[in-house]
């Protein structure tokens, strides 16, 4: 975990990764996002997808990166704790279009 922001070190990912690991899910916490350009990085060499956890921060940006925009997909919630709310309800950001199909 990185100290200053609760968010997953992404230093140590690549450690944890096994022959099993499919994907890495990351948790953009308190509209702080993680570093999603080494997190590429680390998927694109070991061939991973990368879901991320937007629901608190769907107005995130880091070094001109929005939540999705790199990877797979990004989640958000509308639970009335989250940062856009619904009373219930969430919605999935992809750039993939045969993902979004199968969606």
């Amino acid at each position: 975990m990185e100290p200053t922001t609760g968010n997953v070190d992404a230093d140590l990912i690549e450690a944890a990764i096994t022959v099993r690991t499919r994907a890495i899910i990351t948790l953009h916490l308190y509209g702080q996002m993680c570093d999603m350009r080494t997190i590429k990085r680390i998927a694109d060499q070991y061939s991973l997808a990368v879901i991320e956890d937007s629901a608190h921060c769907a107005e995130g940006d880091i070094d001109g990166i929005r939540p999705g925009q790199l990877r797979n997909a990004a989640c958000f919630s509308f639970l009335a704790t989250k940062n856009i709310t619904s009373g219930e309800g969430g919605a999935i950001a992809t750039n993939g279009g045969k993902l979004a199909s199968r969606l």
